[in-house]
């Protein structure tokens, strides 16, 4: 922890919050001398009381310890660089537009990134039934206990949809825009296929 640093950013969310020392001292029960001293670089809060002093500030216990708060660049991703992660213990699904490492259950997941394969994967067959503006999508796949789609992404130029899907249950699912949507079916075994749709039945 740097004194100096942790110090001008108390003062800095102190004073944003319109506090006063005192206030700011009886709200994490210290003395306002002891606020004093850490605004100044002269002391560091005790570690004991970082939980109380994130509460009272409205910040994280790192940006405490590192004196700064996090950056407000915006990382919006790219859903051309897509990863997806699916959980074998719970069965969580994720679909990440940026390099991450993820953990579930205890484990480290292993994400299938579409750039990795150059997006080659096998087709899944289906077909496609429009009725009241939505559309019914069926896959050709058994959905056994133990060979099953367990997701389908919708990826759009602004967004992801995950749509669960579970074994022995109608390999289908509805969207309600089909314009622009790539999609994507992920097995319970962890590969990847590609739904190409080439007709729509009306």
């Amino acid at each position: 922890m740097n004194a100096e640093k942790t110090g001008k950013l108390i003062l800095e969310m102190r004073t944003q919050k319109g506090l006063t020392q005192k206030d700011l001292a009886e709200m994490i029960h210290v003395s306002d001398k002891a606020v004093c001293k850490w605004e100044t670089g002269h002391g560091c809060p005790d570690i004991t009381i970082l939980s109380e002093l994130s509460r009272a500030l409205g910040i994280d216990i790192p940006s405490i310890l590192s004196g700064e708060l996090p950056s407000k660049k915006y990382c919006g991703g790219n859903l051309r660089d897509l990863t997806f992660f699916r959980c074998a213990c719970c069965g969580n699904l994720i679909a990440s537009t940026s390099t991450v490492e993820l953990n579930c259950c205890g484990k480290r997941l292993s994400g299938i990134k579409l750039r990795e394969k150059g997006g080659q994967f096998r087709n899944l067959k289906s077909s496609v039934l429009e009725t009241d503006g939505e559309f019914y999508v069926t896959m050709d796949h058994a959905m056994e206990k133990t060979d099953f789609i367990a997701a389908v992404f919708a990826v759009y130029y602004d967004r992801i949809i995950t749509m669960p899907l579970y074994p022995e249950q109608a390999p289908s699912f509805t969207i309600w825009q089909l314009a622009g949507c790539s999609l994507y079916a992920l097995d319970n075994h962890d590969e990847l296929y590609t739904i190409k749709i080439s007709e729509v039945i009306k």
